[in-house]
C-alpha cells in the first residue's frame, strides 16, 4: 500500500465520520458521545488488521499508522466541533 492510498483512506475516514457527526447532531442530544463510541469501535476494529502483518516491526508501524490517522480524525473533529465547522 503506497502513500497515496494511505492518504485517500484517511480522508474518506474522515469525510464518512464528519458525515456521520452532522446526521446524529440533527438526531440526537448526545451526538458527541455516539460518536466516539462509533469512532473509538471502528479504531479498535481497524487495529486487527495489523494482527496479520508478515513481520513484528510492520505490524507495530501499521498499528501506529491506525492510531495516528484515528487520533487526527476524532480530535481534528472535535476542534471542528467547538468551532461550530463541523
Amino acid at each position: 500500500m503506497g502513500l497515496a492510498s494511505v492518504v485517500v483512506t484517511a480522508v474518506v475516514v474522515a469525510v464518512v465520520g464528519a458525515a456521520l457527526m452532522r446526521v446524529l447532531e440533527r438526531h440526537t442530544e448526545r451526538a458527541w458521545a455516539v460518536w466516539v463510541a462509533v469512532a473509538g469501535s471502528v479504531l479498535v476494529v481497524s487495529l486487527t488488521g495489523p494482527l496479520g502483518a508478515a513481520t513484528l516491526g510492520a505490524g507495530v508501524c501499521l498499528a501506529l499508522l491506525h492510531l495516528t490517522v484515528g487520533a487526527v480524525v476524532i480530535g481534528g473533529l472535535w476542534r471542528s466541533r467547538r468551532r461550530g465547522v463541523a
